[in-house]
């Protein structure tokens, strides 16, 4: 049955839009679902981060009260939390603990960092091995000079493949022979000469594996707003997967203030890398007007893995330090590593 992709992209708007509690509601809802038609053979992928701490919390408070038994936990040890992160996930009563096969200097040193994003990584790391891979250096040269598009170098961009196209800057807008594609990101082509692997597999190999080895089904604390490929694997399978690869998203329709706010209301403990829940004005500044209807962290908004350069790019100095400054005042042994 074809989904229509408008009608999804409507019913998300609604989700989104509902209040706080109408959501907790709706994830209680989907969590029973999703343990009962796994036959409760499925585990909440327990981070120690604030959304999954919000999800822990509305399973542990209403989920398994109902239910008449605990929901397993499982935290991947990756060694690359931050260290309040690791510590409050280690708190959880009986947590299960997962560790990656390779550590992350070996990822690092062997297969590649990740940079600015998966897409861009997997496009650099593409263009190295096809440059690796042209016979000549007169091909090469000849190959990296094209930065136009004309029929003149067609020839060559035809068996181009495109991410190289897109991280050269060369890639054409589909159905013309000339007008330049608004996917290609020439700004990043200086990584393919950086002095230091990249790559897109680490999250896959740090995270995905050794998740990917337990046999029970996965309960993930992702949201929609937070990339488009969020976005898009709930409009095609909405918060639970049944087919394919069964997981649920109970939070998918939330967004990062309704985290805020039931952090905040039912006072839930969270990490010390965040802070405290903080009023803040359209400025992002702290205000202790009561009506204030914007939250934040009052230390970094998001954790993730501390040496984790996706985004790094984006950081807002807006609102005082980076993460990278903040860790280096933090966790300065980390921060030199």
């Amino acid at each position: 049955m074809a989904v229509d992709i408008q009608e999804r992209r409507e019913d998300l708007a609604f989700l989104q839009s509902e209040p706080l509690e109408m959501k907790i509601q709706n994830t209680v809802a989907k969590v029973w679902e999703f343990w009962q038609n796994t036959s409760g053979n499925c585990y909440l992928s327990y981070s120690g981060g604030a959304d999954s701490t919000v999800l822990k919390d509305i399973i542990e408070r209403q989920v398994e009260p109902f239910i008449g038994c605990k929901i397993k936990k499982v935290f991947d040890d990756t060694g690359l939390e931050d260290p309040s992160v690791r510590a409050l996930a280690l708190k959880t009563e009986d947590i299960c603990i997962v560790k990656p096969e390779k550590s992350f200097w070996q990822v690092m040193t062997e297969i590649g960092l990740l940079v600015v994003s998966k897409e861009v990584s997997e496009c650099v790391n593409n263009a190295r091995k096809y440059f690796d891979n042209l016979s000549t250096l007169r091909e090469r040269e000849r190959v990296s000079r094209n930065t136009t598009l004309t029929t003149k170098n067609y020839s060559v961009l035809a068996n181009m493949p495109q991410r190289v196209q897109k991280i050269l800057g060369l890639l054409k807008k589909r159905g013309s022979p000339s007008e330049r594609s608004l996917f290609n990101m020439e700004r990043y082509k200086a990584l393919i000469n950086a002095p230091f692997r990249i790559s897109n597999q680490c999250c896959n190999i740090m995270k995905k594996k050794p998740m990917g080895k337990l046999k029970e089904y996965p309960i993930i604390a992702t949201m929609t707003e937070e990339s488009k490929l969020r976005e898009t694997t709930w409009l095609k399978v909405g918060c639970n997967s049944f087919e394919g690869k069964i997981a649920s998203r109970p939070i998918s329709p939330w967004t990062k203030q309704d985290i805020l706010q039931y952090i905040k209301k039912y006072k839930v403990e969270v990490p010390q890398i965040y802070g405290e829940v903080i009023a803040v004005d359209k400025d992002n500044i702290q205000t202790f007007d009561e009506c204030a209807d914007h939250l934040m962290f009052s230390g970094v908004q998001r954790s993730g893995c501390i040496w984790c350069l996706a985004g790094a790019h984006l950081d807002s100095r807006k609102n005082g330090e980076s993460r990278f400054e903040i860790l280096k005042r933090t966790q300065p042994q980390l921060f030199d590593y």
